[in-house]
């Protein structure tokens, strides 16, 4: 129970919470929460993939697969098998 002890009750700063139940809104605050954590984890996840894959040297797996197409393509060439590339 609050008590306003004759003040105004906009003197004082109201939290993100006290506004959603005022209002009625119980569930906003922890699903705007979770919406910003899941956003989070969305970039954190997406930047590590990149940095390992970058550690990694890695490359795209349909470039490689590109290039044992080209290799092979050409006349007189059986078969490439192993095909490495850098970028």
């Amino acid at each position: 129970r609050t008590h306003w002890h004759g003040r105004c009750p906009f003197d004082r700063q109201w939290s993100s919470w006290e506004v959603t139940v005022a209002l009625g809104w119980h569930l906003a605050d922890p699903i705007v929460k979770i919406a910003i954590t899941v956003a989070i984890l969305g970039v954190l996840i997406g930047t590590v993939r990149d940095i390992y894959w970058e550690l990694m040297d890695a490359v795209d797996p349909s470039l490689v697969d590109q290039v044992e197409h080209e290799a092979t393509a050409g006349d007189g060439v059986c078969r490439a098998t192993s095909a490495a590339e850098r970028e």
